[in-house]
């Protein structure tokens, strides 16, 4: 249900699938629930349950909910806003070179959250992210280069990076971006779209 494949497509369906299998402790599928109710895909947004879900499966042993624990430690979602724990967590999934991680740990560095802004070492770890293929390492880098923050300015290499991510240069969904970024990013997607 949740590719369509053989079925129609349809994400209510499946996210109760996942759901029951969740329950019954698959720690994979407690990830995914996690993720659904963080982006309300085939169920209501909400951050409290996200949290829930990314908790259990933290406890059983997920790296990945780690790592999505320390981003909702870090904006308060379906918690206390918590920046030093968050930032544990991110920084331990960045050193275990998780992508998603990597580029959290960069943001934080960029923007000083809970640590001394270093932008030299944020773009590291966004480079690092990138070539993972995570998608905000990927888009990230792409705004960079778009901006010539950083980086020399460079318009094709940041379609490059944007095109790892989609090669239809639309937005993707499943990024996790402030929405300062995201607004950046769709900008710059829709500009080299118009430019094709």
């Amino acid at each position: 249900y949740w590719n369509g494949q053989g079925v129609e497509k349809n994400l209510e369906v499946s996210a109760k699938y996942f759901i029951d299998a969740a329950e019954m402790g698959n720690p994979a599928c407690m990830d995914h629930v996690g993720w659904l109710y963080m982006k309300g895909k085939g169920v209501e947004k909400d951050f409290d349950k996200a949290f829930m879900w990314y908790q259990r499966s933290a406890a059983c042993g997920s790296d990945y909910a780690r790592v999505q624990l320390g981003e909702c430690y870090l904006k308060g979602y379906g918690t206390d806003q918590d920046i030093e724990r968050g930032l544990e967590l991110v920084k331990e999934g960045a050193e275990a070179e998780n992508d998603f991680a990597m580029f959290l740990y960069g943001e934080c560095l960029e923007r000083g959250i809970g640590i001394e802004e270093d932008f030299g070492q944020a773009l590291e770890f966004y480079k690092k992210a990138a070539e993972k293929g995570g998608e905000e390492g990927l888009y990230r880098m792409a705004l960079l280069y778009s901006e010539g923050h950083g980086v020399e300015k460079n318009l094709e290499k940041a379609k490059e990076y944007c095109m790892q991510v989609r090669e239809d240069l639309t937005y993707s969904d499943t990024c996790v971006f402030e929405e300062d970024w995201k607004q950046e990013m769709e900008m710059l997607l829709h500009s080299f779209r118009q430019a094709e």
